[in-house]
């Protein structure tokens, strides 16, 4: 028997997070490269001016590697899935 409820366009995953520098409290991380890796499959995103980021439309039961740069400041990788919509919350760069 077919299911008598059919969904139509459901929306894709997103990965959301923020920005910070460790040594600058109180000033947001803006322009801050963020890569968002998958297979063959490469995003780009850059921080706006309050050091949010995310990235939308993202496959469902997807592994992904986000790696965040920033001039002058340890580079950083998170290893992330999207069986859920994922918020990284504060990621904290740290000088180098």
């Amino acid at each position: 028997m077919k299911p008598s409820v059919r969904y139509i366009a459901l929306p894709k995953r997103f990965l959301a997070g923020e920005v910070v520098y460790a040594d600058k409290t109180g000033t947001a991380a803006k322009g801050v490269q963020l890569t968002l890796r998958s297979g063959k499959q490469v995003l780009n995103a850059v921080t706006d001016c309050y050091g949010d980021f995310s990235f939308e439309a993202l496959e469902n039961g997807v592994d992904y590697v986000l790696q965040i740069a920033s001039s002058g400041y340890r580079s950083r990788e998170v290893h992330v899935g999207t069986r859920t919509d994922v918020d990284l919350g504060t990621i904290v760069l740290d000088p180098a």
